[in-house]
């Protein structure tokens, strides 16, 4: 059965951390921002999306760092130059 992954960040007891539904928990953090890194390398780290369609440019593109992304998805392929002719 696939688990879905919903992290969240809470204050508690004057420390930030993240929690996820799936039983992953992050270290106490001073800050806000350092218990939402831990979310999203979580993330990262179960995503079931291939790297090379994930999102290069998310603040840009509006999504996150692993999701897919239409605009970033196959543009090294794009640029592949093995079956150009040179003349």
């Amino acid at each position: 059965m696939k688990v879905r992954h919903l992290p969240e960040v809470k204050k508690r007891e004057g420390e930030w951390r993240m929690a996820c539904t799936c039983g992953e928990a992050g270290e106490a953090r001073a800050t806000r921002r350092m218990a939402r890194a831990d979310q999203d390398q979580h993330l990262n780290s179960v995503c079931d999306v291939p790297a090379a369609e994930r999102c290069r440019m998310p603040r840009q593109h509006g999504l996150r760092p692993w999701e897919r992304c239409e605009l970033c998805a196959g543009q090294i392929s794009m640029f592949d130059l093995d079956g150009m002719e040179v003349r």
